[in-house]
């Protein structure tokens, strides 16, 4: 490991242990880490180091301390940036509930980036304010394989926004930046709305993107029921009912499955793509073992390669030997395959997130959480909610191979 990639996880390690024994021990590392995140450009080890080894970790538990460590760090970080509109005791609050008869003509929907999380909080959201204001435009910001899944609707204007997931903090900041600045010179009038549903565009709610919060409707999702073991997708749905007024079913996916020709054996689609973070996946053995459990179980089962270069090579060695058919495929005709498939199996991804969404059953293998809380709040729900698999630390593939087994009997 390059000394310098050392340096800096050796500091998020610092600050995320001293944050959760609750001393001040995090504050020089978190100073540190920022003094050199805000000097980085293309190569950002400290901002990988703030955003990975400290501020997903703890948003990922799911637990009002937590949540406030993450806010007290992110705030001591952001006041490293010179000239960022930030106010460090800014407590984002809510709009809602919307009036009856209220003014509205406009919603923003700002994405949740990845697909998985679009797919379980946002499309849905897009898909009740539709229902509800019948002369509302709703505006989706966020990537095309998202906008790809969106309700076919008129009222519907997708727009290419993307965030830098993997950027550096100036990047990540600038995002924001762009898109405050789009909706206070473009967009904001009495009649528009903003619908955050805990945005990385505004970490937690500290950073405004609305000029002033009256028509700023924010959900705090780290912090919401705590005592509750609800998945994100169905407090959402009940958040949502409560802002707009008004339930709906929880989906807002318009797939229409796709033809898979004359199979006179249930289908299986399985996709072990992990959007990157490899802490989710197991070994190819373990994979290879699923698909060759799913042909003895009776399916026919059809392989997506999943997204990038490392991830086809992945699936055409797992396919090797003739236990599944290979499909290269976009995000909405994976998401049409599972639409018309028996059984959808994958890990901690955006299809157990479509597998739900449409009812069609689902195994969805949830390996590398950082606590219990977080298989509870991205287990897949919707009109059928996913039989999740929680991988336990240290359990050995064979050991969860057997338990994919035991569903499929």
């Amino acid at each position: 490991m390059p000394a310098a990639r050392e340096r800096v996880d050796r500091l998020a390690a610092e600050c995320l242990r001293s944050l959760l024994a609750g001393d001040d021990g995090w504050v020089d590392p978190a100073d540190e880490l920022a003094r050199l995140a805000v000097l980085e450009d293309d190569e950002a080890p400290a901002s990988r180091a703030i955003f990975s080894g400290v501020v997903e970790l703890l948003a990922d538990r799911f637990e009002p301390a937590a949540a406030d460590a993450y806010r007290r760090f992110f705030a001591r970080v952001l006041s490293h940036c010179a000239g960022l509109a930030f106010d460090p005791a800014r407590e984002p609050g809510s709009a809602g509930p919307i009036a009856e008869g209220a003014d509205v003509r406009r919603v923003i929907v700002p994405s949740r980036v990845t697909v998985g999380a679009d797919v379980a909080l946002t499309i849905p959201a897009v898909a009740r304010i539709l229902d509800r204001y019948s002369d509302a435009e709703v505006f989706f910001w966020g990537g095309a394989s998202s906008g790809s899944l969106l309700p076919r609707d008129s009222r519907v204007r997708f727009e290419p926004f993307d965030y830098p997931r993997r950027g550096g903090l100036r990047a990540r900041l600038e995002a924001w930046t762009r898109m405050r600045e789009r909706i206070a010179a473009e967009v904001w009038d009495e009649g528009t709305w903003v619908l955050d549903l805990d945005t990385r565009w505004s970490q937690a709610g500290m950073l405004p993107l609305t000029p002033g919060d009256e028509r700023y409707l924010f959900w705090e999702s780290r912090s919401d029921r705590p005592e509750s073991s609800a998945p994100l997708a169905e407090l959402a749905s009940e958040w949502l009912a409560n802002i707009l007024g008004v339930g709906h079913p929880p989906s807002g996916l318009a797939i229409e499955p796709a033809d898979l020709g004359a199979v006179d054996r249930p289908v299986a689609v399985v996709n072990f793509g992990v959007g990157g973070n490899d802490a989710k996946r197991l070994g190819e053995a373990f994979e290879r073992g699923v698909l060759e459990s799913l042909k003895d179980a009776g399916y026919a089962v059809l392989l997506d390669q999943g997204f990038g270069p490392q991830e086809e090579a992945r699936a055409r060695r797992i396919a090797e030997g003739g236990a599944a058919e290979l499909r290269k495929t976009t995000i909405a005709e994976l998401a049409g395959l599972i639409a018309g498939a028996d059984l959808y199996v994958g890990y901690d991804s955006a299809g157990g997130h479509i597998a739900a969404s449409l009812g069609v059953r689902a195994i969805d293998v949830f390996a590398g959480a950082v606590s219990p809380k977080m298989v509870e709040r991205w287990s897949p729900w919707g009109r059928r909610a996913a039989e999740v698999i929680a991988v336990e630390a240290g359990e050995s593939d064979e050991s969860v191979l057997a338990r994919v087994r035991e569903r499929l009997a």
